[in-house]
This record gives C-alpha cells, sequence and structure tokens, in this order.
C-alpha cells in the first residue's frame, strides 16, 4: 500500500495536466492517511498490558490488578 502511495505522489508531480494531477494527489492523500489509520489500529490492537500484582481484599470481596502499559 506505501508502494502505491508513492507512486501516486510521483505521478501527480510529474504529470503536466491538471485533472490528473489533482486525482492522483487526492488519491495519493486518501491512501496515505487511510495507510496511517490502519497502522494506528495495528498499533492499538498489539499494545502491550502485563499484569505487575494482584491483590486480594482482606474480606475477600474485592481484587485489583496493577497493569503496567
Amino acid at each position: 500500500m506505501l508502494a502505491v502511495i508513492v507512486l501516486c505522489c510521483v505521478g501527480c508531480v510529474k504529470l503536466k495536466h491538471k485533472v490528473w494531477k489533482w486525482t492522483l494527489g487526492i488519491i495519493g492523500g486518501s491512501l496515505a492517511v487511510l495507510f496511517c489509520l490502519c497502522m494506528m489500529v495495528v498499533y492499538i490492537m498489539n499494545w502491550r498490558v502485563v499484569d505487575v500484582d494482584t491483590d486480594i481484599s482482606a474480606d475477600g470481596t474485592y481484587e485489583v490488578t496493577l497493569q503496567q502499559i
């Protein structure tokens, strides 16, 4: 997907026709935003949460878990 974005942007710069320049620019920009959003979702989904400590209350009613991000 990154290669398509680069090709759209390079094609946008090299073209002399204004309509194609705008079209490739909009497509390249849209794909760049979509790529960034996909990378953000992947980063959030793979976020590592580690349980550091777990403690139970004296009467056994509550449990507290300390997590490291």
